[in-house]
């Protein structure tokens, strides 16, 4: 995916800050790739890769990662699953929260059990 964030002050008015900062905070650059591997009727494997180019106007370098989610369909209505989020690093910058300082995502492992049922 490529984003290009152009604005234009109206005449009389300048507010080529606010669009410096606009611009920039867009990245340009975003990609993913995303597989689905099944092993048969119970095991199935979701790795998910992506990188997200620079935000310049917040100094937020791009960064790649990782996610991969392993489930486990134990019987009709039960599924147990393991996802791993972020995986490539232990941590990176994703840009600026409200007060101005940089937001960072950690790595995380989740799991979960669903339990469904049908009529």
């Amino acid at each position: 995916m490529h984003v290009h964030v152009a604005l234009h002050s109206k005449a009389g008015f300048s507010q080529a800050a606010s669009a410096t900062s606009i611009e920039g905070g867009s990245p340009h650059r975003a990609a993913s790739v995303e597989g689905i591997f099944t092993f048969g009727p119970h095991l199935e494997i979701v790795p998910d890769y992506r990188f997200v180019s620079a935000l310049p106007a917040q100094n937020t370098p791009s960064y790649k990662t990782g996610d991969a989610r392993i489930s486990y369909h134990v019987e009709h209505h039960v599924e147990l699953s393991v996802t791993g989020r972020n995986l490539e690093q232990a941590r990176h910058e994703e840009g600026e929260g409200n007060n101005n300082n940089a937001v960072f995502i950690k790595r995380e492992v989740v799991g979960g059990v669903v339990w469904s049922w049908e009529r």
